[in-house]
């Protein structure tokens, strides 16, 4: 009788537990998944502002409800398209950890890189839109591993962004070295 008992009270507290993650874990869940794109052009299409600049500091931190939150500052060095007043952005990614780690949420970052990076403002916070393909690295004045110049891309960006062209051919990225 008392294992009976015993088993209902740990049936019901998994039960609340799991609906509690649940509900913490949906916004961001949510969040990331409407953000999911498949073309540059609905990456473009979808961002609030598209940026170019540099990772200044990146740390992370635990949230109250235990998932792993990573802090990635971002000095501005231009805005390809859209609007911001701000020189610098904080980016607030949450990971989870069932992620598939060479398909993350939301892309990684290096203090020190380069970066085109496409975003979206959701209740006052900078989500890059796009899965990870709203990051480009910048190596050596290009787009990844391509052969396309930052300048071509900002370009291709701005043509597709104010309706001069109809596509914006995404960069053969390659491997990294």
């Amino acid at each position: 009788m008392e294992d009976c008992v015993m088993e209902k009270v740990m049936s019901n507290l998994i039960t609340k537990k799991a609906w509690i993650c649940f509900i913490f874990l949906l916004p961001n869940i949510t969040m990331a998944h409407d953000y999911l794109a498949q073309s540059l052009e609905s990456i473009i299409q979808r961002s609030t502002v598209i940026v170019e600049g540099q990772v200044l500091e990146l740390h992370s931190e635990r949230s109250r409800h235990h998932t792993t939150i990573e802090v990635v500052t971002i000095s501005i060095r231009e805005v390809i398209n859209g609007q911001l007043e701000d020189r610098t952005i904080e980016l607030r990614l949450t990971r989870l950890p069932y992620e598939d780690p060479n398909r993350p949420i939301f892309p990684h970052f290096e203090i020190g890189e380069n970066v085109i990076l496409h975003l979206k403002n959701i209740n006052s916070r900078w989500i890059p839109i796009g899965h990870d393909q709203g990051k480009f690295s910048i190596i050596d004045g290009r787009i990844g591993q391509s052969q396309v110049t930052v300048a071509e891309f900002k370009v291709s960006i701005k043509e597709f962004a104010t309706g001069k062209t109809d596509s914006a051919p995404v960069p053969e990225l390659g491997c990294a070295p």
